[in-house]
C-alpha cells in the first residue's frame, strides 16, 4: 500500500499493529494499493520484480514479523511485513559432486554432438528435387 504522507502511514501502521486487517487498512488509508507480492516464497531476485533493489536488501536479515517504519518512496509512504522466509544453504561440493560432473559430461557430450553436425553438413552435397 502506499500512503499520501508519513502521518496516513504511519496510522495504517499502528492500526495493523493492533490487528487491523490489511483489506481494512487500504480502504481506509492507503492512496492505492500496491502491486500484492504473491503467497509464495520467492527467490530474492524475484522479490526485485515487487519492491525495490534497496527494500530487499534491508530485509535479507529480517526475522519472520518484522514490520518495517514507514519508508519514503518517491513521494509517497510505505512499510513491509515479513510474513515468511527460507535461507537456503550453498551445498559443499562433495554433496552435489556427482550431479555437477553428469551435467558437465553431458555438456561435453551435447558440444560434440553439435560439432559433428555441424561437420557432417559441410562435407555433404545437399540437392533439392522438384515436386511435380
Amino acid at each position: 500500500m502506499l500512503f499520501s504522507d508519513y502521518q496516513r502511514a504511519d496510522l495504517a501502521l499502528k492500526s495493523f499493529r493492533r490487528g487491523a486487517k490489511l483489506n481494512d487498512i487500504n480502504a481506509k488509508f492507503a492512496v492505492r494499493e500496491i502491486i500484492s507480492v504473491p503467497n509464495v516464497l520467492l527467490p530474492v531476485n524475484k522479490l526485485r520484480d515487487y519492491i525495490s533493489s534497496s527494500l530487499v536488501v534491508g530485509l535479507l536479515d529480517k526475522r519472520i514479523g518484522y514490520v518495517s517504519d514507514p519508508i519514503k518512496v518517491n513521494d509517497q509512504y510505505q512499510w513491509v511485513v515479513v510474513i515468511n522466509k527460507y535461507t537456503s544453504k550453498e551445498p559443499k561440493f562433495e554433496e552435489i559432486r556427482e550431479a555437477v560432473l553428469a551435467e558437465f559430461f553431458r555438456r561435453q557430450d551435447e558440444t560434440a554432438l553439435i560439432e559433428y553436425i555441424s561437420k557432417v553438413k559441410e562435407a555433404s552435397s545437399i540437392s533439392y528435387a522438384e515436386l511435380d
